[in-house]
């Protein structure tokens, strides 16, 4: 029997930050790559112009992405954990759509 206690509701809340916080982190990155270009451009400098600011940048989404997926790896194993001991820690809504897994993805 699955139990839920608001300390482990709280898990889930905090999980789904962690997770829109890098996604946050990831548009912004993109949307600073994309003012640099923009705005050397505007200037009409050339392409070496910047581009080690631009090669780190592009660096650093590469870091974001190796985190977000070590955030989903997180996820999917406290999930795990939670579902073989019975304990309700899924968010009360509203909830984000997901991947299909298990035998009904499966058949699909």
């Amino acid at each position: 029997m699955t139990t839920i206690n608001l300390g482990d509701v709280q898990v889930a809340r905090t999980l789904r930050s962690a997770e829109h916080a890098i996604d946050d982190a990831l548009t912004h990155g993109a949307d600073y790559l994309k003012q640099l270009i923009e705005r050397r451009r505007a200037h009409n400098l050339a392409a070496e112009v910047g581009h080690e600011a631009i090669a780190a940048g592009v660096e650093a989404l590469a870091f974001l992405a190796q985190a977000r997926g070590a955030q989903v790896r997180s996820h999917t194993a406290v999930n795990r954990v939670a579902e073989a001991q019975g304990i309700g820690w899924h968010m009360a809504g509203p909830l984000e759509g997901k991947i299909a897994s298990g035998p009904a993805a499966a058949a699909a």
